[in-house]
């Protein structure tokens, strides 16, 4: 598969370190990836008969995939089927606007929460899943997440164990509960104060 990368208004970027990564949606076939060469070109391999999701890795910060054309449609929230071994080339559009998360973990009163893990859940999660993030905490309890695309999520945080199934779509509602729900424009900025979760007993 072909195809370009470029942002909305093709300003001119550093692309050295861009990967365009395809993970399929079932278990038969592996995950792929390819370089982002000069021009914002690149050509990755597939397996027909799957269906991909598609990911953009090591672009500028800052920057979220705000589409993925391929055939005069949008494929980013759907996947892509890969039915057969002859596609069009693909178009992935990024924008420089994306949103800024950061904050810091407690755990307890006077506690900061070192090490801990930080997930921001997207909802809807059907056909987002490229938009999950997770990060850990820094010696400070501090975390910060760049280039989030705009929209609704849930901001988690735990230790050991993550109080709810993150990416089933049946225990989303028990990870708002335990979570802050966020809405987020592009390019805002915000910061948050969060208490790690824990798993239900």
């Amino acid at each position: 598969l072909s195809g370009t990368l470029r942002t909305e208004d093709d300003s001119p970027l550093d692309l050295s370190a861009a990967r365009v990564a395809l993970e399929p949606r079932s278990d038969t076939a592996p995950p792929s990836s390819a370089p982002v060469g000069a021009g914002g070109s690149f050509e990755i391999p597939f397996v027909p008969d799957e269906t991909y999701d598609i990911f953009v890795t090591g672009a500028p910060e800052g920057s979220y995939l705000t589409s993925a054309r391929i055939g005069g449609f949008d494929v980013l929230a759907t996947g892509f089927q890969a039915e057969s071994a002859a596609l069009p080339p693909m178009e992935l559009l990024l924008s420089l606007r994306g949103a800024s998360v950061s904050g810091e973990v407690g755990d307890g009163p006077t506690r900061v929460a070192l090490g801990a893990t930080v997930a921001l859940i997207p909802e809807p999660a059907v056909g987002r899943m490229h938009h999950y993030r997770m990060t850990t905490t820094d010696e400070h309890g501090l975390f910060a997440f760049r280039g989030v695309a705009p929209g609704r999520y849930t901001l988690l945080s735990w230790w050991d164990e993550p109080p709810c199934e993150i990416y089933a779509l049946e225990s989303l509602e028990s990870c708002r509960r335990r979570g802050r729900n966020v809405e987020l424009a592009e390019g805002e900025e915000r910061f948050f104060g969060l208490r790690l979760s824990r798993p239900a007993p």
